[in-house]
């Protein structure tokens, strides 16, 4: 593979319970209610939706950037022993990377090694 590959990362979120394995079920609800009492459901609702450089600026603090040399590293060379999953735009691969302050635990990751003739763009 060569430096103009595609590489996705996914980390494994520890938070949710042990028994659950999806997200809960969102249901849409829908009421009647008052001009008052839109008024102050609205001043308490969740704010706006932001975009892409909003929520990337917000987060940046948390984004890390790897080369293509530490994934395959994470990944032993992209073992067939750690391959996780595989689909129509590439195969997953399970990785583990380093904490970026290089003290901790490392961070188990799914890494998705982008096929470039794949079905995904």
């Amino acid at each position: 593979m060569h430096s103009g590959s595609k590489i996705k990362i996914t980390f494994k979120d520890k938070s949710r319970g042990r028994g659950q394995r999806s997200a809960p079920e969102l249901k849409e609800q829908t009421s009647d209610y008052s001009g008052s009492d839109q008024a102050t459901l609205s001043s308490c609702s969740a704010p706006s939706p932001r975009g892409i450089p909003q929520l990337y600026e917000e987060k940046a603090h948390n984004l890390r950037v790897f080369s293509y040399s530490e994934l395959r590293h994470a990944t032993n060379d992209f073992s067939r022993l750690l391959k996780i999953g595989e689909g129509g735009f590439g195969s997953v691969y399970k990785g583990s990377i380093k904490p970026a302050e290089g003290n901790g635990d490392p961070i188990v990751v799914a890494i998705k090694k982008l096929n470039k003739d794949g079905l995904q763009p």
